[in-house]
């Protein structure tokens, strides 16, 4: 069983954006009466891509609407941008391009719940306050935001912004989301806030119980931190969105985040991808749980009878003959692994300090969809996944008949 990865650029920086753009005001919220919490559905499943083929790789993408009668273009329009033409698709990616065939993608679309975030004691004018503020700070320091490629640069940014607007750090923890399954393994959690959160996300699974999916997709104003969960059988991702969403970061941080962001929980649930923007750690009492995963090795990995050392390429888990894959994980975090043929194609042997969580960890190239996806432009997006995450992708592509 594979650990809940926690994936959303860096969760201080993240956390903090959905903050300034997934709380709605109160006249978005559209009451829905009680015997419809488990709700009315406003659209059947729909094929948006891909040929129904039974052997085929299923996604399905539940979208919760602003309305009970939402226009249904805009979700088509959504739907492009994350599996479509748009520019940050995944299918605009190498290796997906090739095979999109091998992928279906249905959607369908469920009317907003009545339960409602909450925000510690902060007003709905404290929050558009804030919001107004925020924006204004990213907008006067937006070079420096951009400059910033280190997680520890981008926090600290972010931390900059929290002071200058007012906001109380520990205050925003206590913020509410009320169809987040992360939340449900908070231990502060009351019992009144874990039954919404439980009927909400009831209110999705009525829906993806209607068909079989490889992976399903949850996506609501009310996930509040975007990760994907691989601890069951049937891989899951929760993703923010809301309408206002794309006004602070689309602007100031990405043309499409919520695009590239699928793309990247994608790539965990896909192809077991570890994330790749934590700091390099030198401290070997802190281990990592699992040392290799698939996109990243740790000090400490041993590839036969030698022990990973980035200066010696003989140890090179990629440059092999015999390439290690994960392929999932016992109940005890531990790797299970199968071998494929190698070296990889198109590696010539880089590997950057930083990426997979625990002691002293390494990433094959500077930048991928997997790290600061974010700063990855239109042009640069079709090889977005480096040469060795596209090796991993074309070698679980090929197990899909």
């Amino acid at each position: 069983m594979m650990r809940m990865k926690k994936s959303n650029v860096l969760l201080v920086t993240i956390m903090f954006l959905t903050l300034l753009t997934g709380c709605s005001k109160d006249d978005d919220f559209i009451p829905v009466a009680e015997e419809e919490q488990t709700p009315a559905v406003l659209n059947q499943w729909k094929l948006v891509s891909g040929t129904g083929s039974a052997t085929a790789h299923n996604i399905g993408i539940v979208l919760e609407a602003k309305s009970e009668t939402p226009a249904q273009e805009t979700y088509e329009k959504i739907m492009e941008r994350l599996v479509g033409d748009g520019d940050f698709s995944l299918f605009k990616t190498k290796p997906f391009a090739a095979n999109k065939e091998k992928f279906n993608v249905y959607y369908a679309i469920i009317p907003k719940g009545s339960d409602k975030n909450t925000y510690a004691s902060y007003s709905e004018e404290n929050i558009e306050n804030f919001r107004k503020k925020a924006t204004e700070y990213f907008k006067a320091n937006k070079s420096t935001f951009d400059a910033a490629n280190e997680p520890v640069e981008i926090n600290g940014f972010v931390g900059n912004m929290f002071k200058s607007i007012g906001l109380n750090a520990e205050e925003y923890q206590k913020f509410f989301y009320y169809a987040d399954g992360f939340s449900l393994g908070d231990s502060e959690l009351n019992a009144d806030k874990k039954t919404i959160i439980e009927r909400n996300i009831a209110r999705f699974n009525v829906l993806f119980g209607q068909k079989e999916f490889d992976t399903q997709v949850y996506v609501s104003e009310g996930v509040g931190v975007n990760y994907a969960n691989l601890d069951e059988t049937t891989r899951k991702i929760y993703i923010n969105y809301s309408d206002d969403f794309a006004f602070i970061q689309s602007e100031l941080v990405h043309p499409d985040y919520l695009a590239t962001t699928f793309s990247h929980e994608f790539g965990h649930t896909f192809a077991f991808f570890d994330d790749e923007y934590y700091d390099f750690e030198s401290d070997p009492t802190k281990t990592a749980s699992i040392i290799f995963n698939n996109n990243s090795v740790n000090l400490g990995y041993k590839l036969g009878s030698k022990t990973f050392n980035p200066t010696d390429a003989s140890t090179n888990p990629w440059l092999a003959t015999a390439i290690p894959v994960l392929i999932g994980e016992n109940d005890n975090h531990e790797g299970i692994y199968t071998t494929t043929p190698g070296p990889i194609p198109g590696y010539d042997g880089t590997l950057v300090k930083g990426g997979p969580s625990g002691y002293g960890g390494y990433r094959a190239s500077n930048n991928s969809i997997m790290r600061s996806y974010f700063k990855i432009s239109k042009a640069n997006w079709p090889n977005g996944w480096n040469a060795v995450q596209q090796f991993y992708l074309n070698y679980f592509i090929n197990k899909i008949k």
